[in-house]
């Protein structure tokens, strides 16, 4: 079941998230104006579509993106002018960040048998 393509529903918030980065890879690309979306959001479909099909490589490098996406939300916040917008950005970052950190890719493995593992 947990194969290259498995095509079953992402369980909790990590579902929420590909679904963000998915939208964000796809429209933002064509949308977008600035060098950010031009450059940037291309990489965020396909870490969606790995995340969707819960790939440990997505995962991974979701967490990298979204960790250096907080510290520049930290720096800004700190920086320049304190404002909601910015405290709700670093908030949703905060929270993505944990919701990767918490994810078990594929939490569906057996476990070792502890009686087996004893002899």
């Amino acid at each position: 079941m947990n194969g290259w393509l498995d095509y079953r529903w992402p369980k909790s918030s990590v579902a929420f998230i590909a679904g963000i980065f998915m939208f964000a890879g796809a429209v933002l690309f064509f949308l977008g104006d600035t060098w950010y979306t031009k450059y940037v959001c291309p990489f965020f479909f396909p870490i969606g579509v790995g995340l969707w099909l819960k790939h440990s490589w997505a995962r991974w490098t979701a967490f990298v993106l979204i960790a250096l996406t907080s510290a520049l939300a930290v720096v800004v916040l700190v920086i320049g002018d304190f404002s909601a917008s910015r405290a709700v950005r670093l908030l949703s970052a905060i929270w993505m960040l944990y919701a990767l950190w918490e994810w078990d890719v594929y939490a569906e493995r057996p476990q070792p048998d502890i009686a087996a593992v004893e002899e």
